[in-house]
C-alpha cells in the first residue's frame, strides 16, 4: 500500500496533505466540542463564575472555525480524488495500448487486465476505495485520540475497557469479512456476467436483431436468470455471515451497557458531576464509533490489496525498445522464412513452415478461402503476433530488431474492421489531434483521390466536421463504402512504403470491390502493396499471386501463370468470375 500512496503523490500531490490536515482538524474539533459541552452544562451549576459565558463563547467560535476549516480541507481532498482516479485510469489505458497485441490471446493476461481496470474504474472499489478509506482511517484515528483524551480525564479504565471490546468487535467483523471475501471470485464472475448483460441490453447495436426476431422477452428472461443467480449468491453469503453480525451486536451492547453502568455508578458516588457525565457519555460513543470505523476502514484497505497488486503488475510493461538503436530500412525487401504460428489452445498451427519473398515495390495478392491463414500472416507482418518458429525480416534484419516506433513507420494497413472514431474528418485521417502537424492540402488531395471530395468538400473545415452524429448533430453520415474509402485515405496520408489491404472491402459487392482495388493500385504506384482477400478482385493487376490453403502456400505466380497452370487458383477464379461480370455477390 505504501507504493500506492507514492503513486497517488505523483499523480495528485495535494490529495494526501489535505487528507492529513482534514483528519487533524477533525480531532481538534472533537476535543473543542466536547469541552464546549462540558463547559456549557457547567454554567448551570451553583457558584458558576460570571465570565464562564465568555469562555463558552470562545470555545463555540473556535469549534465553528475549526469545523469550517476541516470541511474546506475535506472538500479539497474529495475534489482531488476524481482527477487522481483519472490519472490511474490513464495509466491503465496506456498500459492497454502498449501491451503486446498477442497478449490479448492469453486468458491470464485478460483476467489481469480486467482486474486492473476494475481497480481504477469502479466507485467504491480498488483505488477509489483506498483513497476514501485513507481519509476515513485518519479521521477515525484522530477521533479515537481526541475522545480518548477526554475519557482519560475521568478514568483510565473506561478507554481501556472500551478499546478492548472495540477490538473484540472488530475481530468478529474481520472474521465475517474473511468469510465474505471467500466468495469474492464468485462475486467477480457474477459481476462480469451482469455487466455483460447490462451492456448488451443498453447497446443499440443489438436492437435491430432483438426487435426483428421479437426476442425481447427471451433476452430479458436470460438476464433474469443471471440476476437470480446473483440474488441466490447474496443470500448464500448472508446466511454464512449472519452469526458474525449477531455476535458483534452482542459485544457492542455489552460495551455500551457496561460503560453506562460504570458512569452512572460514578455519578451516584459523587466522583463526577452531571456535566462531566454527559461529556464522558458522548466521548464513549465517539470513541467506540471512531474505533470501529478505524478498524473497518483499515480492513477495507487491506481487502483491496489484490486489485492494487493487479494495477501495478498490469502497468509495469517493460519498454522493450529501450536498447534498440534507431534504424531505417533501405530497400524494404520482406522475407518470410519457415514461419510457423498457432493460436493458444488450437489443435494445429494456422501457418506451417511458410516461406515468401516480397521485393520492394511489388504488388502481391494473398488469396485463399476463409481460414487459410491470410489475416494471421498480416498480424505477423504488423508485429501484432510473434512467429513461434522462423523469422520475418526487412532488408535482412529481423523485424523484432527494429524499434516498434521505427517499424510502425514502414506499414499502413486497412483492415476489414478498421476503426473509425467519432472524431473529426481530420483526426480520423491524420490520427493526430495536433493541427500544427496537419497538411490540409494533402487531406484535400487524398479525399479527391479516394472519391470522397463530393461528400466532404475541400471548403470543409476538416478539423470541425465529425464523421458521426453520436456527439455532434452536424456530423456527416458515411455509407459502408465511404467509410472504407476514409480508412484508405488514412493509410495513404501516412505515406508508409508498405501498404496492406486486409479484406477491407469484404462488405462490398464485387464490382465496387474491384473499383476500390484498382484505385489502390493507381495511388500506390511506388509502394509495396499486399492485398488479402478470399475473392479475386485484386489479382489481375498484381505482380504475384500467392494462394494459401491450410496455412501453406500451394500455388505462387502471376495471374496469367496460375491460370495456365489450371490448379486450385484457376478453379476458384472461374467459380467467381461470372459474378464479377454480372455484379452478383459471391459467397462460399
Amino acid at each position: 500500500m505504501i507504493r500506492l500512496f507514492q503513486e497517488i503523490k505523483k499523480i495528485e500531490p495535494r490529495l494526501l496533505p489535505f487528507g492529513i490536515l482534514s483528519a487533524v482538524l477533525e480531532g481538534g474539533y472533537i476535543i473543542l466540542s466536547l469541552t464546549l459541552i462540558r463547559s456549557a452544562l457547567a454554567m448551570f451549576s451553583p457558584g458558576t463564575e460570571g465570565n464562564r459565558i465568555y469562555y463558552v463563547s470562545i470555545l463555540g467560535i473556535s469549534s465553528l472555525i475549526v469545523k469550517m476549516l476541516q470541511i474546506y480541507c475535506k472538500k479539497i481532498f474529495d475534489g482531488q480524488c476524481f482527477p487522481a482516479l483519472l490519472g490511474f485510469e490513464k495509466k491503465v489505458a496506456q498500459a492497454s495500448m502498449e501491451a503486446e497485441y498477442e497478449q490479448t490471446l492469453d486468458q491470464d493476461f485478460l483476467a489481469l487486465a480486467s482486474s486492473a481496470q476494475t481497480s481504477v474504474c469502479g466507485s467504491g472499489i480498488g483505488v477509489h476505495l483506498v483513497m476514501t478509506s485513507f481519509l476515513a482511517v485518519l479521521t477515525s484515528l484522530a477521533g479515537c485520540i481526541s475522545s480518548g483524551i477526554v475519557l482519560g480525564e475521568g478514568s483510565i479504565v473506561a478507554p481501556l475497557y472500551c478499546m478492548a471490546l472495540v477490538l473484540l468487535s472488530s475481530v468478529i467483523s474481520l472474521k465475517g469479512k474473511e468469510k465474505e471475501m471467500s466468495f469474492q471470485t464468485e462475486l467477480d464472475d457474477q459481476g462480469r456476467k451482469e455487466m455483460h448483460w447490462h451492456l448488451l441490453l443498453s447497446d443499440f447495436a443489438y436492437g435491430k436483431d432483438i426487435r426483428l426476431y421479437r426476442a425481447v422477452r427471451w433476452v430479458i428472461g436470460k438476464f433474469r436468470v443471471v440476476q437470480r443467480e446473483g440474488e441466490e449468491l447474496v443470500h448464500q453469503i448472508n446466511r454464512k455471515t449472519i452469526r458474525y453480525a449477531i455476535a458483534r451486536v452482542i459485544v457492542d451492547v455489552i460495551r455500551d451497557g457496561g460503560l453506562l453502568v460504570f458512569l452512572i455508578w460514578n455519578v451516584w458516588q459523587g466522583r463526577i458531576d452531571v456535566s462531566f457525565f454527559v461529556t464522558l457519555l458522548i466521548s464513549i460513543r465517539s470513541f467506540s464509533s471512531h474505533g470501529m470505523q478505524l478498524l473497518e476502514h483499515v480492513m477495507n484497505i487491506q481487502s483491496q490489496q489484490t486489485y492494487i497488486d493487479s494495477y501495478f503488475r498490469y502497468t509495469e510493461n517493460v519498454d522493450m525498445d529501450a536498447n534498440i538503436p534507431t534504424r531505417q530500412p533501405v530497400n524494404g525487401d520482406i522475407c518470410i522464412s519457415h514461419v510457423t504460428f498457432g493460436y493458444p489452445g488450437a489443435e494445429k498451427a494456422i501457418l506451417r513452415d511458410l516461406n515468401l519473398k516480397i521485393n520492394k515495390g511489388e504488388k502481391i495478392a494473398l488469396v485463399g478461402l476463409n481460414g487459410a491463414g491470410k489475416s494471421t500472416l498480416v498480424n505477423l507482418l504488423c508485429r501484432f503476433f510473434t512467429p513461434q518458429k522462423g523469422t520475418i525480416t526487412v532488408d535482412n534484419v529481423d523485424i523484432t530488431d527494429y524499434s516498434k516506433q521505427d517499424y510502425a513507420k514502414l506499414i499502413s494497413c486497412v483492415f476489414q474492421d478498421s476503426t473509425l472514431f467519432a472524431f473529426s474528418v481530420e483526426e480520423n485521417i491524420t490520427m493526430n489531434s495536433s493541427s500544427e502537424k496537419t497538411d490540409r492540402n494533402q487531406i484535400t488531395k487524398i479525399l479527391e483521390q479516394v472519391g470522397l471530395s463530393k461528400k466532404i468538400s475541400d471548403q470543409t473545415d476538416y478539423g470541425k466536421v465529425s464523421i458521426s452524429k453520436r456527439f455532434n448533430d452536424q456530423g456527416i453520415g458515411l455509407s459502408g463504402g465511404e467509410l472504407c474509402k476514409l480508412a484508405i485515405a488514412r493509410a495513404l496520408y501516412k505515406e508508409a512504403p508498405i501498404l496492406i489491404m486486409d479484406e477491407p472491402t469484404a462488405a462490398l459487392d464485387p464490382p465496387a470491390e474491384k473499383q476500390i482495388y484498382e484505385m489502390i493500385e493507381t495511388l500506390g504506384k511506388n509502394k509495396t502493396i499486399i492485398f488479402i482477400s478470399h475473392r479475386m478482385a485484386s489479382t489481375q493487376f498484381c505482380d504475384k499471386v500467392v494462394f494459401l490453403e491450410n496455412g501453406t502456400i500451394v500455388e505462387e505466380g502471376s495471374h496469367e501463370e496460375l491460370m495456365r497452370k489450371k490448379g486450385k487458383y484457376a478453379d476458384l477464379f472461374h467459380v467467381q468470375a461470372k459474378y464479377y461480370n454480372s455484379g452478383e455477390e459471391w459467397t462460399e
